[in-house]
């Protein structure tokens, strides 16, 4: 396999009966820990203990960070890797900016230190030690398909009836957020506090969905149930999520016979980027907000956004702005809100954190893209977390994660590092098999066997040279005298 040759199956490639082995099994641990996460996703139960706001996904993280960090600094979970240490610098190196700033009246700095560091590295750190294999991964994927299966008939309903049935009938959630309907539908939000944060959810499903599920019922009902959460959410965001997953999925279909798809699709999208850029007299970046959003008001808003966003950032590189992050400096008539999430981060914490996340992300994304996979569950798992994840990192420069998804975005980019470590085992089997026979010995001589050399056909083998006959001699018979 070469650097460009990210190859994976189409949908349909995990059949049934694949190969197992016993470490590829997913333990009862590791299936309680994402059961439970799952389950602090989708409960609309938010509990107050004096000022702290404990969501379901933070109690979870909470009671798993001390565990899930003994099991990663020790070995268990797998060797430690570059980008673990790289995570780790992003959340501590935020921990650093918001405690060198000023807290605003009434802010609690031990909440808000205490909370992104359970959301951004225990979220990670959750998904590193949980999902080891395949098996976990699907079973992860499995999870995502039952939430889907509950939240997304509750979001159609509330889309039509403008109604939050969910949040009417569970009082202790978040409150009901009253948008402005679009296309004449209520913006479903379900569960979550804001409706792009359902979109956010439903969309990573489908490239998942697609590709992971093992059965066709299940592969095309769950990508349905995420593009239609999706939609019903009428999030620009959540959209754009969607249309690039299937844009990626369109692409790999159409080309999956080209082994060097990805380096052609790079190369036509930077061709396209420059076409903009030289036919245009704004910048692709104009040009894509412009065409991305709903209105003319909320494009030019996200235009705004990046450039005083950045010369927040450039006024504050190392540390951000912290905890004053509502203070960033801009027009007064401009909301406080940030549609970016990389920008947001980048003026929250400085660019030090933005750029050790984003090394960390590159690394995890290139080593799973290369790894040398065997397994074709691995193969098709890989394929629908590299499409979900690529929608994700876009659809970050147009709107922020917070509260549960912000944990699942950070849950997601840890859900991949298994693949890197599958690859590892893949290519270092040959090299254990190495002082093994050529030719597998069997008893039956019909059967398939292994041998490292090309096949032939029994008429293109060479015939070996006849081995020359010799005749045996008969001993000859002692000659004694009285026989002469």
């Amino acid at each position: 396999m070469t650097a460009t040759d990210i190859r994976y199956d189409a949908p349909g490639a995990l059949p049934a009966a694949a190969l197992n082995t016993g470490a590829d099994a997913p333990s009862k641990m590791a299936r309680l820990m994402l059961l439970m996460f799952m389950l602090g996703m989708v409960l609309p139960v938010w509990i107050r203990v004096g000022p702290l706001l404990l969501m379901p996904h933070r109690i979870v993280l909470l009671l798993t960070f001390v565990p899930m960090f003994f099991l990663l600094v020790s070995g268990r979970a797998g060797r430690l890797q570059i980008f673990d240490f790289l995570m780790l610098a992003s959340a501590l190196w935020a921990v650093l900016a918001l405690t060198v700033g000023v807290v605003p009246e009434g802010g609690s700095l031990i909440e808000q230190v205490g909370i992104y560091m359970l959301e951004s590295f225990g979220a990670y750190m959750l998904a590193r030690v949980a999902i080891r294999s395949a098996a976990d991964f699907i079973y992860f994927a499995k999870l995502f398909f039952l939430a889907l299966l509950v939240l997304v008939p509750f979001g159609v309903v509330e889309a039509i009836t403008h109604r939050a049935i969910m949040l009417e009938l569970i009082p202790m959630g978040p409150s009901i957020n009253h948008q402005l309907p679009r296309w004449g539908l209520r913006r479903a939000q379900t569960v979550f506090s804001h409706p792009i944060l359902f979109g956010l959810f439903c969309s990573a499903g489908l490239g998942l969905m697609f590709y992971v599920m093992r059965s066709s019922l299940t592969r095309f009902s769950g990508a349905v149930l995420a593009a239609v959460g999706t939609f019903v959410s009428l999030s620009t965001g959540a959209l754009i999520s969607g249309v690039v997953q299937g844009v990626f999925m369109a692409w790999d279909r159409v080309m999956r016979r080209v082994p060097r798809r990805w380096l052609i699709f790079s190369i036509l999208f930077a061709m396209l980027y420059v076409a903009i850029d030289l036919l245009s007299n704004r910048t692709p970046f104009h040009v894509l907000v412009t065409y991305a959003s709903f209105n003319s008001g909320n494009a030019y808003n996200r235009i705004l956004i990046w450039r005083f966003g950045m010369e927040n950032v450039w006024a504050n590189p190392m540390f951000g702005l912290g905890a004053n992050i509502d203070q960033w400096a801009r027009p007064s008539w401009m909301s406080s809100s940030a549609d970016n999430f990389w920008l947001l981060h980048t003026m929250r914490f400085g660019i030090p954190s933005f750029l050790f996340l984003a090394v960390a992300l590159f690394y995890i994304i290139r080593r799973a893209a290369l790894a040398p996979l065997t397994d074709p569950r691995a193969i098709a798992c890989r394929a629908g977390w590299l499409i979900a994840i690529g929608g994700m990192i876009i659809t970050g420069g147009t709107v922020h994660y917070w509260h549960a998804v912000m944990a699942f975005v950070m849950f997601f980019f840890g859900a991949g590092v298994w693949i890197i470590e599958a690859g590892e085992r893949a290519r270092n089997q040959p090299e254990a098999g190495e002082a093994g026979p050529d030719i597998a010995e069997v008893s039956d001589p019909g059967a398939l066997v292994y041998t490292r050399e090309p096949a032939q056909h029994s008429r293109d083998r060479p015939t070996p040279p006849p081995e020359p006959v010799t005749r045996a001699t008969p001993p000859r018979r002692a000659i004694r005298r009285g026989d002469r």
